[in-house]
């Protein structure tokens, strides 16, 4: 184990003490010559021998530096960048400061680390009840269906007409899922199903082809309700039965029995 600091303050140029040092250099013995270094408060000189006596005699003098400097603001975050621990930096971080949070995930998250740690940060943010700040960074997760069922906890909350309200939950999930993050071959069934509502409205008011628009994408998330409503509007027009070939007619939502 590395020695503890005899001192309060680094030891400045020293003939005893640097001479000691050498002597540990030229022999090859740089632990020796980093616990020198420690126990007289010298530790940007433990570091830079430290690096030159190997990898580990330089993470164990790194630690040991950390271990020393807790009590400095920046240093836990330090230690968690240096030591790629980012998934205990936002386990451990201030729900407060999460903007903070996410610019360090913003420039030391690997590509593979990043949606996962903007989702955890953004679960604390939502269990201590700031859920426009979890909103934000679950759009940056690409967590479609935990943006979507805040927005839809806020719609239900909303006053005004029922129609209205759904109508500002689809604009919202539209440009959502324009983003490249969000972006999906397949979507959440919640999804799904609020396109397959609107689509509904949109139906009852006689707009069928935008109705059907809706469809299509409700589609994507393969839901039962959306598959009814399109078969009910394909059905709805006789024309189609007439010039639309069976190969190309919208799948049955049910299961045919005999």
């Amino acid at each position: 184990p590395m020695s503890t600091p005899l001192v309060s303050e680094p030891v400045g140029p020293n003939p005893v003490l640097d001479a000691a040092v050498k002597r540990a250099v030229i022999a090859g013995n740089f632990e020796a010559a980093v616990d020198v270094c420690v126990k007289f408060g010298r530790m940007a000189d433990a570091m830079l021998l430290a690096a030159t006596g190997g990898r580990e005699l330089f993470q164990r003098t790194q630690e040991r530096y950390f271990e020393l400097m807790k009590d400095q603001p920046f240093m836990r975050i330090t230690h968690s960048i240096v030591n790629r621990q980012l998934e205990t930096l936002v386990a451990n971080s201030d729900a407060g400061n999460w903007k903070e949070t996410l610019a360090i995930l913003c420039t030391y998250a690997t590509m593979e680390e990043f949606s996962g740690l903007c989702d955890q940060l953004a679960g604390r943010l939502r269990e201590g009840g700031d859920e426009r700040s979890a909103t934000l960074c679950y759009i940056c997760a690409g967590n479609v269906e935990a943006t979507v069922s805040i927005w839809m906890a806020q719609q239900a909350r909303a006053s005004g007409p029922e129609t209205q309200r759904l109508e500002k939950l689809v604009e919202k999930m539209c440009v959502l899922l324009v983003l490249d993050v969000c972006k999906s071959e397949s979507l959440p069934a919640v999804v799904g199903e609020k396109y397959s509502q609107y689509a509904e409205v949109l139906v009852s008011q006689g707009r069928m082809y935008q109705g059907n628009q809706y469809l299509v994408r409700a589609n994507a998330a393969q839901t039962l309700s959306a598959a009814v409503l399109r078969d009910r509007i394909f059905n709805s027009d006789l024309r189609n039965l007439q010039q639309i070939t069976p190969d190309q007619y919208p799948p049955f939502p049910y299961e045919r029995t005999e």
